[in-house]
């Protein structure tokens, strides 16, 4: 039997071209979004907040700012590189790279710098750090590019807070008798911390090669003296 009604082949025809156009003109419409999308979207230029960072050796850590200006879309990451020197490993136990994330619309980030306190008389220590190999994070668009500012280099320095301290006996001989049962000692302190700062402290040992006094003859420990030795606390 006969269908009652039969479509032409050309309106087929027609049809089919038609819903081809129209794939290739939605097609043609998202990659200009996805184009415009991307020129018009800022992933921002990263920059260290400041050229030169101060701080106490006495203080646990260090901040490092790192900025995002220019554009702050998409999540995007940067790394803080610890360019080589012999004096890093006296400084910090940072490791060599470092990641940054910045996520979609954040402008800032910190990094902590642990410092070590060496407890030593020094002069101030300076580390350098350089930002390095922005990108985007992973499922964000491949030409979404960040960039790096002119401002890619910082310096930390870690200020000395071991101040300079020297000792001294109160007098250079001193005299007992061998009925004495003991002679006292005096050291004193030059340059003493003031209230605020830790104790500092100082060790002695009893020792005969210092030589005699003329008329008189060489101690020895045991016999005309108790050795001794420990530690003199000034806070």
């Amino acid at each position: 039997m006969e269908p009652l009604c039969r479509e032409p082949q050309n309106d087929r025809s027609r049809r089919v071209r038609l819903i081809s156009h129209l794939l290739l003109l939605l097609t043609f419409l998202l990659w200009q979004s996805t184009s415009t999308m991307a020129q018009t979207r800022k992933a921002g230029e990263f920059a260290f907040a400041t050229a030169k960072l101060d701080i106490s050796e006495g203080d646990p850590s260090a901040l490092l700012t790192v900025t995002r200006t220019k554009g702050w879309d998409g999540k995007m990451l940067v790394d803080v590189i610890l360019v080589a020197s012999t004096n890093n490993a006296a400084v910090t136990a940072l490791p060599a790279t470092n990641t940054i994330t910045f996520n979609d619309f954040q402008t800032s980030a910190q990094l902590a710098v642990p410092i070590k306190e060496n407890g030593l008389t020094n002069a101030n220590r300076t580390i350098t750090f350089v930002l390095d190999n922005p990108r985007p994070a992973d499922g964000e668009i491949s030409a979404f590019l960040p960039t790096l500012s002119s401002n890619k280099v910082t310096a930390l320095q870690v200020i000395d807070n071991d101040d300079a301290f020297s000792y001294f006996f109160s007098q250079s001989v001193y005299y007992a008798s061998e009925t004495d049962p003991f002679v006292r000692v005096y050291i004193r302190l030059v340059g003493a911390p003031d209230k605020d700062a830790q104790e500092v402290t100082v060790d002695y040992v009893t020792d005969t090669s210092g030589g005699v006094l003329a008329g008189n003859d060489l101690a020895n420990a045991g016999a005309d003296y108790e050795a001794t030795s420990g530690t003199v606390t000034f806070g």
